[in-house]
């Protein structure tokens, strides 16, 4: 977790820009850590297994076992002779027991401490796997966002040179092929529009499952405070750093 974490809070804090109207990395990790079933489970696990710990450290403890009675017989008048008490009586009691040595406890004891340990490493484990599934998901989004802004540029620019061959060949300077062609690429356009619409749909969907939140615009990476330049050190010194 922490060999992650410094990298992360650099670019979800210093490399996006900062909109009123965007969610921006650290927000959405925020939400991501309350929110992503994967995180939620490996936590759950984790307060299961220590949770065990206790139940089974409570059979090496001495039992108390606290009792208390009553009894009493009641006569009426009638029946009740003048003078004899009536049978009325009240009994507790308090056992304390304790098991010198029972070897199935203390292995009991030792496997959940066992399962705790695991637990508590796979929950570390998961919130590390957040930061990365977070980051990428964000990611993806803003790619797919770019991806559909350049293929609508390319749409512009693909349908004025449909009409300026449509135009061409209405005085006689181009071809009927050549409109054909200008056609299908046009067409061609479109459909690669298609898909990149439905991946930024997928995208935003990917991102939902992990936050629990719909998002409708993200901070875009701001390349003036964050750059991919050189850093100096080798990605492994980065990450152990």
């Amino acid at each position: 977790m922490k060999k992650l974490l410094p990298l992360f809070i650099s670019v979800a804090f210093g490399g996006l820009s900062q909109s009123a109207l965007a969610d921006n990395l650290a927000e959405i990790y925020q939400q991501a850590k309350q929110n992503d079933p994967q995180l939620l489970k490996a936590a759950a696990d984790k307060d299961a297994a220590f949770e065990a710990i206790n139940s089974a450290r409570s059979s090496l403890l001495p039992q108390i076992n606290l009792s208390a009675g009553y009894k009493g017989n009641f006569m009426d008048a009638d029946s009740h002779a003048p003078g004899a008490p009536d049978n009325h009586g009240f009994n507790t009691g308090l056992q304390l027991s304790q098991s010198i040595y029972n070897r199935s406890s203390w292995v009991n004891l030792d496997i959940s401490e066992q399962q705790a340990r695991q637990s508590d490493a796979a929950y570390a484990a998961a919130q590390q796997a957040l930061i990365m599934r977070v980051s990428k998901a964000y990611f993806d989004v803003l790619k797919a966002q770019d991806d559909l802004t350049f293929v609508r540029a390319e749409k512009a620019a693909v349908g004025r040179q449909l009409e300026q061959m449509k135009q061409r060949f209405d005085v006689g300077l181009s071809a009927i092929t050549d409109v054909y062609d200008a056609q299908a690429q046009y067409d061609s356009v479109l459909a690669s529009e298609i898909l990149k619409e439905n991946a930024l749909t997928n995208s935003y969907e990917e991102l939902r499952e992990i936050t629990g939140q719909a998002h409708k615009n993200l901070d875009i990476l701001d390349t003036k405070s964050f750059s991919a330049s050189n850093p100096g050190k080798p990605v492994n010194d980065l990450v152990k750093g």
